[in-house]
């Protein structure tokens, strides 16, 4: 909007230059209602970096700012949530090696911390509170 109005403010000027002093007016004028147009109507924005290739961006004005805060950190802690559900289920019947890789995304992505990464890597493997681990014992 600023450089709307930095444009028509300098169309303004060429057209002073022309004689056109009437023009010249009608353009300051509209230059001057477009700066104050986004001057009062700042919206200010939150990005919330995905997991995927682009990030979520949230617009919004100061009046509304707590509840679009509170809003975006309920998508946050959603999201998180459901990540960490979907990466840490434990399956005997996929791949341990997959399954590992899922629970170490969630661990580089400080989403579950290294005491749960291992709890979740003991079971996956087969060592929890009353099991013996899987395969050979020494």
């Amino acid at each position: 909007m600023i450089a709307a109005g930095f444009m028509v403010f300098i169309f303004g000027i060429v057209f002073n230059m022309a004689d056109g002093v009437g023009v010249f007016a009608i353009f300051t004028a509209i230059s001057v209602m477009l700066a104050l147009t986004r001057l009062l109507t700042k919206r200010c924005k939150i990005i919330i970096s995905a997991y995927s290739k682009e990030p979520l961006i949230i617009d919004f004005q100061n009046r509304n700012e707590d509840q679009i805060r509170a809003f975006s950190d309920r998508i946050i802690d959603k999201a998180r949530e459901y990540i960490v559900n979907k990466h840490s289920r434990v399956d005997r019947d996929l791949p341990i090696e997959n399954q590992l890789e899922s629970i170490a995304f969630l661990r580089n992505n400080d989403l579950i911390d290294e005491a749960r990464f291992i709890e979740l890597k003991n079971i996956l493997i087969g060592i929890g509170k009353n099991k013996k681990p899987i395969g050979f014992e020494p």
